[in-house]
């Protein structure tokens, strides 16, 4: 039994890390009883990834998840300081192994999830998969974050309660699947009295009700949203937005398009139309630029390449800065993260740890500031940052871990 008493977590917009959690959390008596968590008292507190963290003692019931900050978070981490390798559930696992004693299919269930957090590899090949619904709901819904985690949540309780029987990895997170996995899990919460609360057979059935609909609606997000980016796409096509650039650590060219659209499909279907790098620029004038991979088979290995976005980041960081007025205070402007200005205020350009994208403002950080570099400006910064030799590429053979590398695989 924990020691600590936790009554509330502070996380970031929910994400697929923080619904697994508070799932487990709602599934298993002993995880929360392990972890110190009071029945029918925790809460969640959302804050925004653009938010410094700043942890004091003065409430020990509060911890931290997936925030940028405290023991159960990977972000900043030195096992995570090249490429990411430990997720915040990882740190979770640590303290409490909450597969211990369950079906081996939940193991692998935390393993994708874990494997999307750090290298965004799919949990499934579904359209309408958890991953994507979850994706449509943060659009419609990013001004209710806990309806968010409430629903995915639940979805997570459904995917646990389906590990119990026959299993199929690629179809967990389907949305037929997980809604009759949810169903099952609501009847017997009833007849076991496992959530934080008892619940009547009429209050599962409204759950259950609500679920289903709050899916439909997903699915419906995700169906206009796909019409959207091809539209988008098609008039980036129109407009010539798009430019085929020679990368040296890839040794051959890719295709770059730069769109205009707000979509959370638009990566994902400029990258079915042979995109390597979307640069997307949302109507409130952020930009998120989306790395795909290579894929080729060699000797019976299957190689997968990657452009590593730390070069790219660095030079429109030091652009952005120009642009500003303001001088960078990092000695290395290619780090993870955010570098900061000589105030110590943040550059807007964030770098995950996966290296392979690259973020100025999304749904979860709405408060960064839009970039200052103008639209043709930023085209030129990015295809020119490819051509140098000091761009680097990621490799990945089978399924081993990714690696940085400095020149193509020969």
């Amino acid at each position: 039994m924990s020691s600590q008493k936790i009554t509330e977590i502070e996380t970031r917009f929910p994400n697929l890390e923080v619904g697994a959690f508070n799932g487990i959390l709602m599934y298993s008596v002993q995880t929360r009883r392990k972890l110190g968590i009071t029945t029918g008292r925790l809460r969640w507190h959302f804050i925004s990834t653009a938010t410094e963290v700043e942890i004091k003692n003065n409430n020990p019931m509060r911890v931290f998840f997936n925030t940028g900050r405290g023991k159960w978070d990977q972000h900043g981490k030195p096992e995570n300081e090249s490429l990411c390798t430990k997720c915040s559930m990882d740190y979770v696992q640590d303290d409490y192994d909450f597969t211990a004693n369950r079906p081996i299919a939940m193991r692998e269930v935390y393993e994708l999830i874990r494997n999307n957090d750090i290298s965004g590899a799919r949990i499934s090949r579904h359209p309408y998969n958890l991953r994507e619904l979850m994706t449509a709901l943060s659009f419609k819904y990013r001004d209710d974050p806990q309806l968010v985690l409430d629903w995915l949540s639940l979805a997570f309780c459904g995917v646990y309660e389906g590990c119990k029987k026959e299993f199929n990895i690629n179809k967990i997170f389907d949305p037929q699947v997980i809604k009759r996995d949810v169903a099952l899990f609501l009847t017997k919460n009833v007849e076991n009295v496992r959530d934080f609360e008892d619940i009547s057979v009429q209050e599962a059935s409204q759950k259950f009700e609500w679920f289903e609909n709050i899916m439909k609606e997903a699915i419906g997000i995700l169906k206009e949203h796909l019409v959207w980016a091809k539209r988008c796409v098609a008039k980036a096509e129109e407009l010539g937005k798009i430019k085929n650039v020679f990368v040296p650590a890839l040794s051959q060219r890719i295709r770059v398009i730069m769109v205009r659209c707000d979509s959370p499909k638009t990566a994902a279907f400029a990258r079915s139309k042979g995109y390597n790098v979307v640069i997307q620029i949302n109507k409130s004038g952020h930009v998120q630029v989306h790395g795909g991979c290579l894929k080729e088979t060699t000797d019976g290995h299957t190689i997968k390449k990657w452009i590593n976005m730390s070069w790219v980041a660095k030079e429109l960081r030091f652009w952005e800065a120009r642009f500003r007025g303001v001088t960078i205070a990092e000695s290395d402007w290619t780090i993870s993260d955010v570098v900061h200005d000589t105030d110590g205020k943040k550059i807007p350009w964030y770098l995950p740890e996966f290296l392979t994208s690259l973020y100025n403002g999304t749904m979860s950080s709405r408060d960064v500031s839009p970039t200052q570099i103008r639209d043709s400006k930023m085209f030129e910064i990015i295809c020119k940052a490819f051509r140098s030799d000091r761009c680097e590429m990621l490799t990945q053979i089978d399924d081993g871990p990714r690696e940085i590398v400095e020149k193509a695989l020969v």
